[in-house]
């Protein structure tokens, strides 16, 4: 049995003894940890006191007490709990029912009677993809944390001579007879300004070679 797949727990959420012990047999061999409750009461009661983290529900929608949306909103409103993958387990298959489903919060649904095989497929396909999630935020996590980059040398000194150049030619057209006061007026103001940057290029970090 795969080692990721052992790393994967499960809770099967169904009032049919006799689905919930084939699902829990098929499950169990393909190399899943598997958890099982009758009703939506007892699923959540197992959510919030296990010491074991779950990854995917399998959740039957009719079922006494607390059905299956009320099990899947509360589900996504718990902080603890709302990155569960659920899949719904339903004899409702029209469109309005459907909707009602994904909407209630779960991730996809399997039309009743279920395909063993087709079962099978979706959890491992719902878990590769949560998996793969998680590891493109922690990527972006660890970027974000990143330090800044740090300039060379070279490329600071490079900025500040062009900075003073740029310095140096405005100070000379300035004292042209041929600029008019307007004219004048703009270039102090790009001098002063190509100053302040060369002030800001030679106070950034930099690093050695």
């Amino acid at each position: 049995m795969p080692d990721e797949q052992k790393k994967h727990r499960l809770l099967i959420v169904e009032d049919d003894a006799r689905s919930r012990a084939l699902l829990m047999d098929v499950l169990g061999d393909s190399g899943y940890l598997v958890h099982e409750a009758a009703d939506g009461e007892r699923a959540l009661h197992e959510l919030r006191t296990t010491r074991h983290s779950f990854d995917l529900v399998l959740l039957d929608i009719q079922m006494p007490k607390v059905d299956g949306f009320d099990v899947a909103r509360t589900i996504r409103s718990d902080a603890a709990l709302c990155d569960l993958a659920i899949i719904a387990l339903t004899a409702l298959d029209r469109p309005e029912h459907v909707t009602a489903i994904l909407q209630a919060g779960c991730d996809a649904y399997l039309a009743k009677p279920i395909s063993i095989g087709v079962v099978r497929e979706m959890v491992a396909g719902l878990l590769r993809d949560r998996s793969e999630l998680a590891h493109e935020q922690l990527e972006i996590d660890q970027e974000s944390t990143v330090s800044p980059p740090r300039l060379v040398p070279s490329t600071v000194e490079q900025a500040s001579s062009l900075l003073a150049t740029i310095v140096g030619h405005a100070e000379l057209l300035g004292q042209s007879a041929m600029i008019d006061e307007r004219d004048r007026a703009h270039l102090r103001n790009l001098r002063e300004a190509a100053q302040q940057l060369r002030g800001l290029a030679e106070g950034l970090p930099w690093r050695d070679r």
